[in-house]
């Protein structure tokens, strides 16, 4: 299972519906939750950038926060479009809503790890050149480390899942 397959988010929530007892009503407030989550987090990674003040005015800073604040009112949209989607669509129908939108529902995440990369980029650009090279090592380190994290926890958890689908 890879981050950007989204055939198993899709089968993720289908065999969510199948598991709980009140099915597609459970799974579609997990959903708005989500997104709404995802964009409450982009808005303040979005307010943090804004009001990050460096003075440097260098190409690679200027550069680095314009991605970030990108990346993070695209994601803030998104989740927007999506728990409006959500909220009309009837409960007894939420699997269709993540078969008919499963390639697009990896987006957010995506997009809200590139806005909290650059805020991190950004943080640590607010300092003086010396504590830039002596931290950046470590702020790499800790975000490669996050990533792998998520990544294994992601697959443990799937492969779990179905083998509970297996069984039953």
């Amino acid at each position: 299972m890879t981050w950007f397959n989204s055939k198993d988010r899709s089968l993720i929530w289908e065999k969510n519906i199948n598991l709980q007892k009140s099915g597609s009503a459970v799974v579609h407030q997990r959903l708005i939750k989500q997104y709404e989550v995802m964009g409450i987090v982009c808005a303040l990674i979005m307010g943090s950038l804004m009001t990050l003040n460096n003075n440097d005015t260098s190409l690679f800073v200027q550069t680095t926060k314009i991605i970030g604040l990108l990346s993070s009112s695209t994601c803030v949209t998104l989740c927007l479009i999506f728990i409006v989607i959500i909220q009309w669509i009837p409960l007894g129908h939420t699997i269709i809503f993540i078969k008919r939108s499963e390639r697009y529902m990896n987006y957010p995440l995506i997009l809200i790890i590139i806005s909290l990369t650059t805020l991190l980029v950004s943080i640590l650009l607010h300092f003086e050149r010396l504590l830039q090279i002596i931290f950046a090592p470590i702020f790499f380190l800790v975000f490669v480390c996050t990533l792998y994290i998520y990544g294994d926890i992601r697959n443990q958890v799937f492969n779990y899942i179905l083998s509970i689908q297996e069984d039953s």
